[in-house]
């Protein structure tokens, strides 16, 4: 058995209170191997391994769209860089593209310049747009497998290298059922490292680093996509550019010898945690440190246990120096330097973590639905230290910290008061009891109406004394109901307006006692005056046009314009003065 060379014993002093999400790859498979690329991904030992899955980003499958992005497989050999991705592109204006960085510094660092249409995606400094594989927004479903581009400048000029690709694609069957789901697809592909890297004769860069991310983009230059492997924010299908930030990297060639690596070595070893009750799981990770090329940015290989296994293994690993670190709900994440050889098996990495002082209890709701909200974890000067989002259905919640000392646990919840709890902690001994009892804020709510006429939909604002809204709703043509909520007593107004404004805007200004709801409100829009008739002229037709005024104050209210004698026009108008100007040319 081998001991890893422990170089810096750190404990990071990092609270381990978040859900880790990670791959979990318990076969010891490696980049350097040939998947069969026929359109069909197994992950299986035999076909693409387990630790060939790099990206799952399935958990935020959104099933009413019809573009996702689900998994992203990646692997090598001396030949080939070998690509798989499970994704979505169904609906119409929808469509793949697989953004590649390889590491030349060529590419522009905007997508929405490629010459081959790929969407409004920006990366982040020192990364290029430098390969795309994709399907155009008109290709239609299944439609073709996703073609090749190869960008071979800063102005987004691209070369074609679809004919030097093996591609395949078929359809998904093992992630949904395809009677229900039929448009989820597998594309495979291998590019040899000559088509990627023309110059270097079938080599890659010297310490070449390759990140990717997989995009169910929309239609145009103009608009960023749907969804992301893996995940990056901003993703709306709107026109505001997206970062990139979040990619996958792989370090192809980390001796620098312009050869791809042999990324076959693992670390593995046992956790041990203290008052361990066995149900829970455990995250290890492995990042590159003190690498010559370019910094990985994220870990380059990633597992998470099942529950109660304590027992690991790190694959995917090519010759160099990791920081590994493993970490526990509950406990304080621990991390060691360890050395990794061409295609060792490093084991005996055992790591022992300390257990967390727990902060915790349950939250429930005294009265109404429940609401969405935050549990924030502050020291005694106040800083947020950690925070949790709290559902709707309320439950348990849990803080772990390092030392004793006095801390505040405050809750927020839409509609809801807000609600903290100081708490002294003496390190070592539990607190499992905090709970939170939330108490609805004051209700105000009730029905609009119309007095009479057809209705109209229009909006409803909720203002305090001196006039700020502070909430509104909408309400439809055969009016409807509204609640709105407030945290303290006072003043406050009810504003009615409708579009189009037929009916006389109505405010209602009422005292609301903090803790007393006032329910049962009716707010009835009387149906505006209606003025009304036709242009008539003196002598020949003419075009022109009538305008409305307020009367005092001056303030232009509509207005429309007529051609010939017998052109109508009406407009509404609560009670009041008003001016109404006739013009025409010649008149």
């Amino acid at each position: 058995m081998k001991i890893p060379t422990v170089l810096i014993p750190i404990r990071t002093r990092l609270l381990a209170a978040a859900v880790f999400f990670a791959l979990t790859a318990v076969a010891l498979a490696v980049p350097f191997h040939a998947p069969t690329i026929d359109g069909t991904i197994a992950g299986d030992d035999i076909d693409w391994d387990p630790a060939d899955l790099v990206v799952d980003d399935s958990a935020d499958d959104d099933l009413s769209r019809t573009a996702n992005t689900r998994r992203l497989w990646l692997t090598w050999d001396q030949d080939n860089l070998y690509v798989g991705v499970t994704y979505q592109d169904f609906g119409a204006n929808e469509a793949l593209s697989v953004f590649f960085d390889l590491d030349r510094g060529v590419g522009p660092s905007s997508a929405a310049v490629i010459d081959s249409a790929a969407g409004n995606f920006l990366l982040p400094n020192g990364h290029n747009f430098e390969l795309v594989l994709r399907r155009g927004a008109d290709d239609g479903f299944p439609g073709p497998i996703p073609r090749g581009h190869l960008v071979t400048s800063a102005d987004g000029t691209t070369t074609a290298i679809t004919d030097l690709i093996t591609r395949a694609q078929g359809f998904n069957s093992g992630s949904k059922s395809t009677a229900r789901f039929p448009f989820w697809l597998n594309a495979e592909f291998a590019l040899p490292w000559s088509a990627i890297y023309p110059d270097l004769g079938g080599g890659v860069p010297p310490l070449a680093v390759i990140k990717a991310v997989a995009v169910a983009t929309s239609a145009a230059d103009s608009l960023n996509g749907l969804d992301s492997a893996p995940d990056n924010d901003g993703l709306d299908g709107g026109t505001t550019p997206v970062m990139l930030a979040n990619l996958h990297a792989s370090v192809i060639d980390a001796n620098g010898d312009g050869v791809p690596d042999v990324a076959d070595g693992t670390i593995s070893g046992t956790v041990t945690l203290p008052q361990d009750s066995g149900t829970g799981a455990v995250t290890i990770t492995a990042e590159l440190i003190e690498f010559a090329g370019r910094e990985p940015g994220a870990p380059l290989s990633i597992v998470t246990t099942a529950d109660g296994e304590r027992t690991w293994t790190l694959p995917r690993l090519s010759a160099g120096r990791y920081r590994v670190t493993t970490s526990a709900v509950g406990y304080f994440a621990n991390t060691v330097i360890v050395d990794v050889a061409q295609s060792e098996q490093v084991t005996g990495t055992d790591q022992t973590l300390d257990k967390a002082t727990t902060i915790g209890g349950s939250i429930t709701f005294a009265s109404g639905p429940g609401a969405a909200g935050t549990i924030e974890l502050r020291d005694g000067t106040g800083q947020v230290l950690d925070s949790q989002v709290l559902s709707a259905a309320g439950g348990p919640y849990a803080f772990f910290v390092e030392t004793g000392g006095d801390y505040v646990v405050a809750v927020t919840a839409d509609t809801y008061l807000d609600a903290e709890t100081p708490v002294t902690v003496v390190a070592g001994t539990d607190i499992t009891d905090l709970d939170f009892t939330l108490v609805r804020q004051t209700e105000i709510s009730g029905t609009v109406t119309f007095a009479d006429g057809p209705g109209q939909p229009g909006t409803l604002l909720f203002k305090d004394e001196v006039g700020t809204t502070l909430d509104f709703t909408g309400f439809a043509s055969t009016g409807g109901t509204f609640s709105f909520f407030t945290p303290v007593g006072g003043t406050f107004t009810l504003s009615a307006t409708t579009q189009p404004a037929i009916y006389v805007p109505t405010d209602t200004t009422f005292v609301v006692t903090a803790g007393v709801d006032v329910t049962g409100m009716v707010l009835t829009l009387p149906l505006a005056a209606q003025v009304n008739g036709t242009i008539a002229f003196e002598g020949p037709d003419a075009a022109g046009r009538w305008q409305l005024y307020d009367d005092i104050s001056g303030a232009f209210r509509d207005s429309l314009s007529f051609a010939a004698t017998g052109d109508p026009f009406s407009f509404f108008l609560e009670p009041g003065r008003f001016r109404l100007e006739f013009a025409a040319t010649g008149y």
